[in-house]
């Protein structure tokens, strides 16, 4: 029986019946690879920009990203269906005594199994990736290669699909029934997924510089690697990267673990336990904590939500135990199929209720100190910071290219955008994140931690600042500070001694000038203008004087209060993709574009933009009248403002010393955030009203008084007119 097991006739009579799968399969392989082939094709060669050397090449890369994630999603389907049908036999009480009964090895009948599987995938896999290949050679795109790279497909896809399979059909050997059985199989795939969000939102909600735009850490291997659909998904990307060496030696010792562990729970399955939920008992009860821990969690993370701030806890706590509860119950009636069961065991669901509360207690009282973690200095290999939320003009860091062409960094985490080089931190730029730190932690010590709290203090507005700490053992840690002007401030002076932020900050200053095409000023009257359109040797001489000016800036002064900002464009090649038109020399050319604010410092640049008659003082902007809302209690969100008109020129003097235009905004100043403020330029005060903001350092008098006659709760309802 041992060698007739394998024969082609014994394998003619288990197929009976079985046959639907590999049409099944046929059709999803013929869609996954034939159909998608032709259509691709279709579309290149369509197009009248895409050579056939750039097809060709374009055509390499489909098999290695398009055709290996269809074929995955295929093969995954095709695991699931030979799991399930080859196996579910064992609900059957009837079924199993009579498979059982044969003599014939456990184990021999679990791999026979699995090698039927097999050829229910292989056939169809190999036929339709033959057609497509030959699709692709009738088009011209046939080499040795490409058969190279569909047989390497065909290995990586059958180390998936075991992968998978194991996963369903060790479901399917500890649990006795399809209810129980299919839960466990649905857990199987999002349960990993489910609890990493679970852990996202309870960060989110209780730390305070968590940031939410990256997973990391646990929450990242559980939302990457911990389901076998998420980690094939994982080992594509990083395949179409042609960085999977590592990750193919994870999947094949999880594939392993996972073969073992299904057959020896298949071999070792009592005959009599089908019909019950779980066949190991241990199992069940590891199954049980796993879902009621997060059900509570994940219920009182709702009635937290819910409530006003004041009555938070109170819904929290009993969010908490009702989820907890409620899931214990469920889970026993699943198990024990009786409703009266609901209550039963509860040693357990006192253990999993003191678990849950440990877990909140633990997020709710940053045990972990994750706000207040910084890492050590000397560990730092790198430091990124992101600016950009904070409308800091960041410009991408623009880098020239072995063949004369140019690339631009679009994220502030790659690898080029770090603000640090290799000589790590500085002193000045390591007092500030420490000083950030402290601030956030003592913020959220104050109950005034976050956003969510309020979008200013006594400083002035504040501010979002993601960082990255990438760290020499290669870890990698995210935070999102909150940060008052004053902290920006320190931060930036100590980045401006760091050479690697100079050179991304201003590399534009640094672009060959016979790629500049424009410079847009913007001055103190709020509006751009376009700076010597019809004279490039002027352009040249200004962007020349910047880059003298840069040489002699001290970084207090790169943190003042500027006169002006220019905008410089650069029209860079760049090398063409596929589907772009080439210029007569063989590029592309796109618009690059870099923003700096002008201080008064910088002598060469002010005597130049001084020719072209723009205001560089707020003294020479001709204001005729400024309105103000007051906004009683500090917030857009709350209250009613108070609208006030200044026209008397007394007032209006005052009030241009303070006055930033809408257009000059700089994230390390600080300004009165508690009001809007408009101004009107000109004889006719009813043209146009621009934007602006008051700094709270050089703030009039009276503007105070009016701030705290609001603050005392003092009914100024009525329009205030200066005369």
């Amino acid at each position: 029986m041992k060698s007739k097991i394998y024969s082609s006739d014994y394998m003619k009579t288990t197929s009976k019946g079985q046959l639907w799968i590999p049409v099944l399969l046929s059709i999803g392989y013929m869609i996954a690879f034939p159909v998608v082939v032709l259509l691709i094709l279709g579309n290149w060669f369509s197009s009248e920009i895409i050579s056939m050397e750039q097809i060709r090449q374009l055509y390499e890369d489909l098999w290695r990203n398009e055709l290996m994630s269809t074929g995955f999603a295929v093969t995954s389907v095709a695991a699931v269906l030979n799991g399930i049908n080859h196996f579910w036999y064992l609900y059957s009480s009837r079924k199993t005594d009579f498979y059982h009964s044969l003599p014939v090895k456990r184990s021999k009948m679990f791999w026979h199994r699995t090698f039927m599987g097999v050829l229910y995938v292989l056939i169809p896999y190999a036929v339709m990736v033959f057609f497509a290949i030959c699709i692709g050679a009738m088009r011209g795109c046939f080499s040795l290669k490409i058969m190279g790279l569909a047989l390497e497909m065909l290995v990586m896809h059958m180390i998936l699909y075991f992968l998978v399979y194991f996963a369903v059909v060790l479901v399917v050997c500890v649990t006795g029934n399809i209810l129980m059985g299919g839960l466990c199989l649905a857990a199987v795939f999002l349960y990993s997924y489910t609890l990493g969000k679970l852990i996202h939102y309870y960060r989110t909600t209780f730390y305070d510089t968590f940031y939410t735009n990256v997973s990391s850490g646990f929450e990242e291997f559980l939302i990457e690697y911990g389901s076998p659909v998420f980690l094939g998904n994982s080992f594509l990307t990083k395949y179409a990267e042609n960085d999977f060496g590592n990750l193919l030696l994870i999947v094949l010792g999880v594939t392993g673990v996972l073969g073992i562990l299904s057959c020896a729970a298949y071999i070792r399955r009592p005959s009599e336990s089908a019909g019950r939920p779980m066949i190991y008992g241990w199992i069940g009860v590891i199954v049980k904590f796993l879902v009621v821990i997060p059900c509570g969690l994940g219920v009182g993370l709702i009635f937290y939500s819910l409530p006003e701030r004041s009555s938070r806890m109170i819904w929290w706590v009993f969010g908490l135990i009702f989820g907890t509860v409620l899931a214990h119950g469920c889970v026993e009636i699943v198990y024990q199929m009786d409703f009266r069961r609901f209550l039963s065991k509860r040693i357990q669901l006192v253990l999993a209720g003191i678990l849950v509360a440990v877990c909140a207690v633990c997020y709710q009282t940053d045990l972990t100190h994750f706000d207040l973690y910084l890492p050590e200095r000397e560990e730092i290999a790198a430091l990124y910071v992101d600016f950009s939320s904070m409308n800091y003009d960041e410009a991408y860091y623009v880098y020239k290219n072995e063949d004369g062409t140019y690339g631009t960094n679009s994220s502030w985490t790659e690898q080029r955008a770090a603000v640090t080089g290799e000589t790590g931190v500085n002193e000045d730029t390591w007092e500030a994140l420490e000083t950030i730190v402290s601030s956030n932690a003592r913020r959220a010590a104050d109950g005034n931690g976050g956003f969510a709290e309020g979008m200013f203090d006594e400083e002035g507005w504040r501010h979002c600042l993601p960082v990255k700490y990438c760290l020499k053992s290669g870890k990698e840690i995210y935070r999102n500070y909150t940060v008052s002007p004053s902290e920006i401030s320190a931060l930036l002076q100590g980045l401006y001694e760091e050479d690697a932020f100079m050179e991304i900050r201003y590399a534009f200053l640094n672009l060959e000038e016979k790629y500049l095409e424009n410079i847009d000023g913007i001055f103190l009257d709020n509006q751009s203008y376009r700076l010597f359109q019809n004279e490039p040797e002027k352009r040249l001489q200004l962007l020349e004087a910047l880059r003298k000016d840069m040489e002699e800036v001290t970084p207090e002064e790169l943190v003042g209060e500027p006169c002006a900002k220019l905008s410089f464009q650069f029209d860079l090649p760049h090398k063409p993709e596929y589907y772009e038109k080439a210029e007569a020399d063989g590029y592309v050319y796109y618009s690059y574009y870099g923003t700096i604010p002008i201080m008064p410092s910088f002598k060469n640049t002010i005597a130049i933009l001084k020719e072209t008659g723009y205001p560089l003082s707020i003294e020479d902007v001709d204001i005729r009248c400024v309105k103000i809302n007051y906004w009683n209690s500090g917030s857009y969100y709350e209250n009613d403002a108070e609208y006030v008109e200044y026209t008397d020129e007394k007032n209006l003097k005052e009030i241009r010393k303070a006055l930033v235009p809408s257009s000059l905004w700089c994230c390390w100043l600080k300004y009165a955030p508690n009001l809007d403020l408009t101004f009107q330029i000109g004889p006719n005060t009813m043209q146009y009203d621009d934007s602006g903001y008051l700094l709270i350092e050089k703030m009039p008098e009276f503007l105070k008084e009016k701030e705290s006659q609001l603050d005392d709760g003092e009914d100024s309802s009525v329009t205030e007119k200066s005369e």
